[in-house]
């Protein structure tokens, strides 16, 4: 025990040796500010190169989970970096908090960054109640009363918990920060719902072996296993959705020079709103590490610079100030009020009909400069989603603006229709074609005169046509009768009930027409079947076939058989002169179309028939001996 005292007191006191030879080369500050009720702590870098007359950049560093400003300040080595280029770093100190969770109480220095996690049933969220976002931006305000800071370009940095704190910070102040780049650390369950307030470029670094704060799920694994925020993953997905970057990556791998077992991959989200960026170096084996070169193929440190000076430059400001959308155009009006760093070169709107457009999609062209300008985008389909962004490029980059979505209206004077249309009653049911809509209604019932039709076109948009539909019905029924002229000339005929129609009769045992037959009315000199086609405007029919059999004997008093009265109006009674003979012969009574209606014997000379029960018209009496008719008369029904 006494050796492994001596060799941890050891490995303390060179570390301390090497902070303190650490500070002697940089110009290090121990600054205090009120917050809170509570005196805080900071370490302030400003370098020699300083010049009051030149806005100076600013980046912050956060410590970890029981950390210091110290250690990371000697960690991150970013003070050498600064010291080359002309910043000023801020290195602030966390307060202690006090942790018990699995029947251990721990009290270390932390952050109140978002990290919060259930334990045995109960939410620990670090530092809670603090606002040590807020302390930065006091720290901020502090450093523009006495120094010429750049206010456009303030970065974070920090590794694990101070990871995390640079998440928070880009999501609470994001309107004052310029770019983050995390390391070990991601977005904390506590603020995962958070809507960031303003669009910040991120760098975020991590190894997929860390066994501190997993880069799979976010999970803390120290004395207790939980989870305390977002995977990697889920991370970036999170910050390049809002930033509206590329959904695509550019992917680069690092050469793998060192033998240390990583692989250093990275994965570059461009085109996001504002100039904005989202970008992942994963560590392919890597684990909870700020990475060194020449002992790692990539220096964090030096990645973290080139990734914050890429920031540097300004491009425009431009926003969306109003849109009008049509069915197969939207206009927007778009407004550059900042410059940045160089002259406007193009302006316009940029759109796709996936997220994120920008100019490498369909775009337009409206002018330079500074100030208003309108744009029309055109051809566009209607009932349509599109993605749309007003952009601005001066020679630092691209800037656009949020991205509108919106849908393009329906075209409605092409889809809302009255239409007149007269079909025929034998084209039920009818199927109505819009040729613009391109789509089958079914009509089944002639009873109604308007039908509204609503639906959805081809666009989804929802229409109305309403079809003031006239059904033509002919009457395809045919009256039959019979006539006796003055010269005692007997006429059968057939009539149409259809008026004012066009007809041609027709002879359905043959299926022809029958020359000069086009009357309505049909006189019939030979027995068979007959019918009708009716035509009637656009609408033709055709009548059932009507059976009629002539008998071709005349009615006459004279003779063997007569009847009497005729015409009646219930009994007619039939005489034989002579009597019949003993071969017993029966009477028929037929309709006119030659159907048999009654069947009796002959009862002597005269043979009374009842026709009471029968409608009025014409019928047939037949005399049949051994199934051979004798005589035939007819008989009027009144």
């Amino acid at each position: 025990m006494a050796s492994l005292h001596y060799y941890k007191m050891k490995k303390t006191i060179l570390f301390s040796l090497a902070i303190c030879l650490y500070l002697s080369c940089f110009a290090q500050t121990l600054k205090t500010i009120e917050w809170e009720d509570t005196t805080r702590q900071y370490l302030e870098y400003v370098p020699d190169t300083y010049d009051a007359s030149t806005p100076t950049p600013v980046v912050f560093i956060f410590h970890g989970l029981g950390g210091n400003m110290y250690e990371v300040l000697y960690n991150a080595d970013f003070n050498r970096i600064a010291a080359e280029q002309g910043w000023i770093t801020i290195t602030p100190q966390a307060l202690p908090d006090t942790f018990t969770a699995m029947d251990t109480t721990l009290t270390m220095n932390a952050w109140h960054s978002g990290v919060s996690a259930v334990v045995d049933g109960d939410t620990i969220v670090a530092s809670e109640g603090r606002d040590d976002t807020g302390l930065m931006m006091a720290i901020l305000d502090s450093l523009i009363d006495h120094y010429n800071i750049d206010q456009s370009n303030v970065f974070c940095t920090g590794v694990s918990m101070g990871g995390f704190m640079s998440h928070r910070m880009a999501i609470e102040h994001g309107d004052r920060i310029k770019a983050i780049a995390p390391v070990c650390g991601t977005i904390g369950n506590e603020i995962t719902s958070y809507t960031p307030v303003g669009h910040v470029s991120v760098m975020h670094l991590h190894g997929t072996a860390d066994s501190i704060v997993t880069y799979d799920s976010g999970s803390f694994q120290y004395i207790v296993n939980v989870n305390v925020g977002l995977g990697v993953d889920s991370t970036i997905a999170f910050w390049r959705r809002y930033n509206q970057c590329s959904d695509t990556a550019v992917h680069t791998i690092f050469p793998d020079i060192c033998d240390d077992g990583r692989l250093f991959e990275k994965f570059y989200y461009g085109d996001g709103a504002f100039g904005t960026k989202t970008v992942l170096i994963k560590v392919n084996g890597g684990e909870h590490e700020w990475c060194h070169g020449p002992y790692r193929d990539v220096d964090f440190s030096d990645e973290i610079y080139n990734f914050f000076a890429s920031c540097l430059g300004n491009v425009p400001t431009v926003a969306t100030t109003s849109t009008s959308i049509a069915s197969t155009s939207a206009t927007f009006v778009g407004e550059v009020t900042a410059e940045g760093s160089a002259a406007v070169t193009a302006r316009g709107v940029c759109w796709s009909s996936t997220p994120h457009p920008t100019i490498a999609n369909l775009h337009t062209t409206d002018s330079l400069g500074i100030g208003t300008f309108t744009s029309t985008l055109t051809d566009l389909t209607p009932n349509t989603t599109y993605y749309a962004r007003t952009y601005a490029t001066n020679e630092v980059g691209t800037a656009y603006s949020d991205e509108i979505c919106f849908t393009t209206l329906c075209n409605y004077s092409a889809l809302n229709d009255t239409v007149q249309l007269t079909i025929c009653e034998h084209d039920l049911p009818y199927h109505y074609v819009n040729d613009d809509i391109d789509t089958i209604f079914e009509v089944g019932t002639p009873n109604l005169s308007v039908f509204n039709f609503h639906f959805s076109t081809q666009y989804g948009c929802d229409s109305v046509v309403t079809l003031h539909l006239t059904v033509t019905t002919i009457n395809t029924s045919v009256e039959s009768a019979w006539l006796l002229k003055e010269t005692a000339e007997e006429i059968v005929y057939l009539y149409a009930a259809q008026d004012d129609a066009e007809y041609q009769w027709i002879d359905c045992e043959t299926n022809e027409t029958i020359e000069g037959e086009v009357h309505q009315r049909f006189n019939i000199a030979v027995s068979g079947q007959y019918a009708c086609i009716i035509t009637l405007g656009e609408c033709t029919d055709t009548t059932d076939c009507i059976d009629v059999t002539i008998s071709g004997i005349a009615d006459h008093a004279d003779g063997f058989l007569s009847l009497y009265p005729n015409p009646t109006n219930d009994i007619v009674t039939l005489k034989l002169t002579p009597e019949p003979c003993a071969l017993n012969p029966e009477i028929q009574v037929l309709d006119i179309y030659g159907q048999r209606l009654q069947i009796m014997p002959v009862r002597g000379e005269r043979t009374h028939i009842d026709l009471s029960h029968y409608a009025t018209g014409v019928y047939l009496i037949k005399l049949v001996t051994n199934d051979n008719v004798t005589a035939v008369r007819k008989v009027v029904k009144q």
